[in-house]
């Protein structure tokens, strides 16, 4: 069997280039030939080839080569030009995929879908998505089940941003197959406090992922210098950085208390786990959120964690029992958890030991993954 996986993100290496990592490592266990295409060349393709694996590239015509949002902005003009270019680059791809003789075709990402997916669909080859955004995305949405074979989503957040009518008509396409982590991953790790210069008194809150406001960075930066009165032993790890896009630049730079000193900037990290070892508490004030990796990541780490109640968040944290969840419109709301937290070493330590239970019950990668595997498997076309 031979599967194409399909990046669209190669310049940077986050949290959903690492899960195809994963599920390429996933897939190469099982004895499947691997191919990821990629739309340039970047961090990710040198990673990928440094891992073993065939990496192709098919460049995007210049009207697809904004990232954060842009293209939805973009005016009429230009999305009369963006249109223009995409039909010959799709029936280009089509021609490259069927050179290519793949059984399926496993994308990564709605861009990937809406281009690769594409010309395998009018290449009569099955696709599969594994869909983690539940930020809808307008008409976008209504085509998304019709051109998959299935269609996996990362939580029941996911789902909802579908047409009702598609959700009853279409309902064997989907299927919920949760994110999890490798626990044989999660043992002797140092722990890295002193390299940010954090004591062992001090009480670290990270805020781990992409800079943006999708993320909420804003909503820990209103409340902190409140927060540090109350409780001077509070820290504020900020683990990440924008996309490289003009918004989301714009939006790191206008983020404000940035300059606290009690606040140190990590910058892109691959050392999640050592991160998540050396931590106190991890926070995802997320507007948007399929699932929420990162939070799994802490609780396989025994760290409580406080997060929105937007998205697939709710379906991660236990509230009360692992973490909070709190309203992502009110601020005192997360303040106060969050000081109910930073007051007590020993509910720290019940809810992060909660949070491991459950993580090991519903999040193992190894598990989560081979069910993604043989969905492609299951959904793979006879080869001409």
């Amino acid at each position: 069997m031979k599967v194409l996986f399909v990046e669209s993100y190669p310049h940077v290496i986050m949290g959903q280039q690492l899960t195809l990592l994963a599920l390429l490592k996933a897939a190469k266990a099982q004895e499947i030939e691997s191919v990821v295409a990629c739309t340039a060349e970047g961090i990710y393709t040198t990673k990928l080839r440094e891992e073993g694996y065939q990496v192709e590239v098919f460049p995007y015509p210049t009207s697809l080569q904004a990232y954060g949002g842009e293209i939805y902005r973009y005016g009429l003009l230009k999305k009369c030009r963006t249109y223009a270019q995409i039909i010959p680059y799709i029936l280009q791809l089509k021609k490259q995929i069927l050179q290519l003789n793949v059984n399926v075709v496993y994308c990564n990402d709605m861009r990937g879908l809406l281009t690769v997916g594409v010309a395998a669909k009018a290449a009569g080859i099955p696709v599969v998505i594994w869909d983690k955004l539940d930020k809808p995305h307008g008409w976008l949405d209504k085509i998304q089940l019709p051109l998959v074979s299935k269609n996996i989503i990362i939580s029941d957040a996911v789902r909802v941003k579908y047409p009702v009518y598609q959700q009853k008509l279409l309902s064997n396409k989907i299927v919920k197959i949760y994110e999890g982590v490798h626990f044989d991953e999660m043992h002797s790790l140092e722990n890295i406090r002193t390299e940010f210069g954090f004591t062992a008194q001090d009480i670290v809150i990270a805020i781990v992922g992409s800079i943006s406001s999708r993320k909420g960075h804003d909503r820990i930066f209103s409340i902190f210098p409140s927060l540090l009165t109350k409780n001077h032993h509070t820290k504020l790890l900020v683990v990440g950085d924008t996309s490289g896009s003009d918004s989301e630049i714009k939006y790191k730079n206008s983020l404000e208390n940035a300059n606290n000193k009690a606040v140190v900037w990590a910058g892109y990290r691959q050392d999640i786990p050592a991160i998540m070892n050396s931590i106190d508490i991890l926070i995802m004030p997320s507007r948007y959120e399929g699932m929420g990796m990162v939070g799994i990541e802490a609780m396989a780490f025994a760290k409580p964690v406080v997060g929105a109640k937007s998205g697939g968040i709710p379906e991660v944290i236990e509230h009360g029992v692992t973490g909070f969840i709190f309203d992502g419109n009110n601020s005192d709301d997360f303040e106060d958890k969050l000081l109910r937290l930073c007051g007590s070493a020993d509910l720290r330590q019940e809810m992060g030991l909660a949070g491991l239970k459950r993580a090991k019950k519903y999040f193992n990668r190894t598990i989560q993954h081979e069910k993604v595997i043989n969905l492609l498997q299951q959904g793979s076309r006879t080869k001409a």
